[in-house]
């Protein structure tokens, strides 16, 4: 049945397995996707991130299928069993989208617990906008908060909000916050999770007072709101000025990089590095380079393949290192600071990122110092000022 399958694959797949750029076990995999366009974009992959004309190894195909092109739905944000949710859908149990209930065409389902997995990612995101819509609704009608959007990623990780399941451990007897808050429950802060689920928090300020009011000792209260602030503040200047740093220093690198001894090796090293690096984009502009389509999303274009082959062994070293100095923690909030494979590459090619963060470090207390110094004189001639007659004393 699986082999059966391969006839209904898009004609843009079919051309790459009769090319040879997929195995046939790649094409049973994209097989199972039932969308063509995400079963195009599937094999793109597979065959964009081989090496020498060859797709990714199986296990790695599987992976990647699993991780960009499924859903599991036993950790779905909406009621899998709602029939309703979106119209004309239906419930995912008995959906033949289903791993489940295609055995044919997934026998592997029971060796790895993989049998409730959705195959349509756009189903599944319809639902989750659904059921994040109705609880939306009902967290405003009954007068709660909800945030959304960019202001989301921020609140998920704010400690001004508790989870409701979670557990104080400053409490005597380490209580969870609803037991504690039993029959005096704060309102609801709705708050939109990174795959479109909904997080339902308590303010803490709020849960603190219910807590207390229900006789329980309680942990103390969070750092004030400008407090916080300052400290976000903080964190982002700090991750701007590292991500200025890893820009000035990356080509460094590159150039450095470009004087060791040749090896083919290095083509796979720069294959891996396009994959995973997260600065394709500023090395591609700086270099003149389309390293990512203009979607984003896909196969490097054509164009940028043939570039790739006619560098030398020095250059492909050069951009590869390059690419790879560029991979660091993205969140404002980490504090791991420049990522191991920064500071490695740093150390080994010679590279002194450190006195590139002191000169920016410095250029900013300078801007900073200056500020302070036009708010102060700004105060003492306010001060300064005669006050007129019949003001307020």
């Amino acid at each position: 049945y699986q082999r059966m399958k391969l006839a209904e694959l898009p004609a843009k797949v079919q051309k790459l397995f009769l090319a040879g750029r997929l195995e046939t076990s790649h094409a049973v995999l994209v097989a199972r996707i039932p969308d063509p366009k995400l079963a195009e974009k599937a094999a793109a992959e597979i065959a964009r991130r081989g090496f020498d004309g060859r797709p990714i190894a199986y296990r790695n195909a599987v992976d990647l299928v699993r991780r960009e092109f499924q859903c599991d739905l036993s950790s779905a944000p909406f009621p899998t069993a709602d029939s309703e949710l979106v119209p004309g859908v239906g419930a995912c149990g008995p959906c033949p989208k289903r791993t489940g209930n295609l055995r044919g065409l997934f026998d592997d389902v029971d060796k790895d617990e993989r049998s409730n997995v959705c195959t349509d990612p756009a189903c599944f995101a319809k639902k989750a906008a659904a059921q994040w819509a109705v609880r939306k609704a009902e967290v405003a009608k009954a007068d709660g908060k909800v945030i959304e959007g960019k202001a989301a990623f921020d609140a998920r990780h704010d400690s001004r909000y508790v989870n409701p399941d979670d557990t104080d451990w400053h409490s005597p007897g380490n209580k969870k916050w609803k037991t504690m808050c039993r029959g005096r429950e704060p309102k609801t802060v709705l708050i939109q999770g990174r795959d479109g689920e909904a997080l339902e928090r308590w303010d803490r300020r709020e849960a603190l007072a219910a807590a207390k009011a229900n006789g329980h000792k309680v942990g103390p209260s969070p750092r004030s709101s400008s407090s916080s602030s300052s400290q976000e503040t903080k964190r982002r200047k700090a991750h701007a000025r590292r991500m200025k740093v890893v820009d000035e220093v990356a080509p460094l690198v590159g150039k450095q990089a470009e004087q060791l001894a040749s090896a083919t090796a290095w083509r796979l090293v720069l294959e891996i590095a396009i994959n995973h690096s997260d600065g394709r984009k500023r090395v591609g502009k700086r270099r003149g380079i389309e390293l990512v389509p203009k979607s984003g999303y896909g196969a490097i274009p054509k164009a940028t393949l043939a570039k790739l082959k006619a560098m030398k062994a020095h250059e492909l070293q050069g951009l590869a290192l390059e690419l790879l100095a560029l991979d660091q923690p993205s969140q404002v909030w980490s504090t791991v600071g420049y990522s191991d494979s920064f500071r490695t590459i740093c150390r080994e090619l010679g590279v002194g990122y450190q006195a590139v963060d002191k000169r920016l470090a410095a250029a900013e207390r300078k801007v900073a110092g200056k500020k302070a110094g036009k708010k102060a004189a700004g105060k003492k001639k306010a001060k300064a000022r005669p006050r007129r007659k019949g003001a307020a004393s």
